[in-house]
């Protein structure tokens, strides 16, 4: 299974994705006029390869047949509902632990009993094991799951039942109401100012771009949405840059102010790209970026930061500084794309608590 591109007799350009049908032996495949949609579809392909592989057997009944089992009906929720690559990626990285632990359940099963023994077995600790290019092996004890993770995963399972509901496949179902178990909250520990000079210092160019741009502009990093960002989407006239919002809701699109002392680096930028055709502001000798996790590993060990710092930590500083800043709330929830304060509420409370304090101390005494 792969993308090729292809050519028409008019010199027009499509994307093919092609596999071999595990019944038939025989090659498939479905062209689109766009990239991100043969990319996407070929997400779907890979996933049903190996977790779906009836879905692909000749006999098989219509598609819009209702899923028995939970397997299938993830597979539609997949396919079916807009959401950006990377987030369906990222949602087939927690089903897999879902699969681990419970199997393929039928729909009807999955309830509130068998959900607390999913969280129980994530919060275990449990044994990987390496293989060395020498072939020798050897094995760590990892620490159970995070908090944090785990409300991601048996939120990803939520969400495939309740958009279910919605979408009329199923007429309810066994999670209602459910909440995971309270646990400790992991908070995000941003990288200071200190460290980010250290990591751009030691950055390749398109990583220290990534770094600026993250940093500065509240933007998620990724194929989402800081990959995604093209020149002509900065006004350098009204100071002013849209964002092409991650698809998690209604709005497609957003726009964040450019501070005066970042637009003469992004001129800059603009015009050293200018001279190379490069139509991405993340760009790799002129070519758009799908990911910087390598270059920003290697970055960061060349800076010797030894603490964990992830590329979507940068996200977090801009908020947790603007807030510290005295930054309203609201406002921030904009800039960032948040559809309502609940995210803000829950990642930045720590903050927001220290701007109460600083509000209280600002009274005078009578």
């Amino acid at each position: 299974m792969a993308i090729r591109t292809r050519k028409k007799k008019n010199g027009s350009k499509f994307w093919e994705v092609y596999w071999k049908n595990p019944f038939t032996k025989r090659i498939q495949s479905k062209n689109f006029h766009d990239e991100q949609e043969a990319k996407n579809y070929n997400t779907d392909i890979l996933y049903r390869l190996k977790r779906d592989k009836e879905s692909f057997r000749p006999s098989v009944v219509a598609a819009d047949a209702p899923p028995t089992h939970f397997q299938g009906l993830a597979l539609r929720y997949l396919v079916e509902r807009p959401m950006a690559q990377s987030t369906k990626e990222t949602t087939l990285h927690h089903l897999e632990s879902f699969y681990a632990i419970l199997g393929n359940p039928e729909i009807v099963a999955v309830d509130k009993s068998m959900m607390k023994h999913f969280e129980r077995e994530l919060r275990k600790p449990r044994e990987k094991t390496y293989t060395g290019p020498n072939g020798k092996k050897w094995t760590r004890t990892l620490e159970g799951a995070k908090q944090n993770t785990i409300k991601r995963k048996v939120g990803i399972v939520l969400a495939v039942l309740n958009w279910a509901v919605e979408e009329e496949y199923l007429p309810g179902h066994n999670l209602q109401g459910y909440k995971c178990a309270p646990g400790e909250d992991k908070k995000f520990v941003p990288p200071t100012p200190e460290e980010l000079k250290r990591i751009r210092k030691a950055a390749p160019k398109h990583v220290d771009r990534a770094i600026y741009l993250a940093f500065n502009l509240g933007m998620r990093v990724g194929n989402s949405e800081l990959f995604r960002v093209t020149w002509d989407r900065i006004d350098f006239d009204r100071r002013v840059a849209t964002i092409p919002a991650a698809q998690k809701g209604k709005n497609q699109w957003r726009q964040v102010p450019i501070r005066k002392d970042v637009l003469p680096v992004l001129k800059q930028w603009k015009a050293e790209d200018d001279e190379c055709g490069a139509t991405h502001i993340v760009n790799y000798r002129g070519k758009p970026v799908a990911s910087i996790k390598k270059a920003w590993d290697s970055t960061l060990e060349k800076a010797g930061i030894t603490r964990k710092i992830r590329p979507y930590d940068l996200r977090h500083a801009f908020a947790t500084y603007a807030l510290e800043a005295g930054a309203d709330p609201n406002a921030l929830r904009k800039l960032m794309g948040h559809s309502s304060m609940a995210m803000i509420y829950k990642n930045y409370q720590h903050v927001l608590d220290k701007q109460k304090e600083a509000v209280v101390n600002g009274l005078p005494s009578i």
